[in-house]
């Protein structure tokens, strides 16, 4: 993977070592205390691009840019998405990185649900759920490894898409 331009120019242009930014940018990317790794004006210097940010409420990471080349923002509406799961219980919102992978691995795997389908998905699992019983965002989508993995959101997408079915009420127990 090649790194977003942009990036380095934000880097050159800030007077930030380019490999001192970059190894920063990679560690908060990959989820690691980076903090003590480079200097504290590298650090100030990289807070100053806003290339990526922390929501202190949330304790949430941001990427207003992509680190690498080629990778869009189509998935940016996933913190829109995620945000319900926040302001459901505090303690849900889970993790947006998290939540964009699995939300790609879902498209691919489910390729007929769309971005509307899973709005609709989360809405009817908050009208059956109760806050203190709601999972995590990224946990919605995929939880578990291997055979024991589950998609709650598979599940509410075929609710929402076949809403008379008889074989199941809302909640996904068997009727008879």
């Amino acid at each position: 993977m090649e790194f977003n331009p942009e990036v380095i120019e934000l880097l050159r242009v800030h007077h930030i070592n380019r490999d001192e930014g970059l190894l920063f940018l990679l560690g908060i990317y990959h989820n690691l205390d980076v903090d003590r790794l480079v200097p504290e004006e590298t650090l100030r210097g990289i807070n100053l691009t806003k290339i990526v940010e922390k929501e202190y409420d949330s304790r949430q990471i941001v990427w207003n840019m992509p680190l690498f080349k080629g990778i869009e923002f189509s998935f940016a509406w996933v913190e829109d998405w995620i945000a319900g799961f926040g302001r459901m219980n505090t303690e849900r919102k889970g993790s947006y990185r998290d939540a964009v992978d699995r939300m790609k691995a879902f498209f691919a795997k489910y390729p007929e649900y769309r971005k509307e389908d899973v709005y609709a998905a989360r809405d009817l699992y908050f009208s059956v759920t109760q806050p203190k019983f709601c999972m995590k965002s990224h946990k919605f989508i995929f939880d578990g490894a291997g055979a024991m993995k589950k998609s709650t959101l598979l599940e509410y997408c075929e609710k929402v898409a076949h809403p008379g079915d008889p074989d199941t009420n809302v909640k996904g127990e068997i009727l008879s």
